[in-house]
């Protein structure tokens, strides 16, 4: 499983992955190159987490469910 960016290119990232009880699980940042960022998610165990993308001050979550 992984998770990638569009990439707004020459912005930095930051990706968040949290459980269900807020506990930050992993944390990633991509400081203004090029390449989208991706995130390999095999770490993770089965179960429900919450992927926060912050780029340009913006913030955007998504549900993640892994089986």
């Amino acid at each position: 499983y992984y998770v990638q960016t569009s990439g707004n290119f020459g912005s930095d990232e930051t990706m968040i992955i949290t459980d269900m009880t807020g506990r930050i699980i992993h944390m990633e940042q991509n400081f203004a190159n090029d390449k989208p960022m991706e995130l390999d998610l095999s770490f993770l165990a089965n179960g429900i987490y919450n992927l926060t993308v912050i780029m340009n001050d913006e913030r955007e979550s998504i549900r993640i469910i892994k089986n």
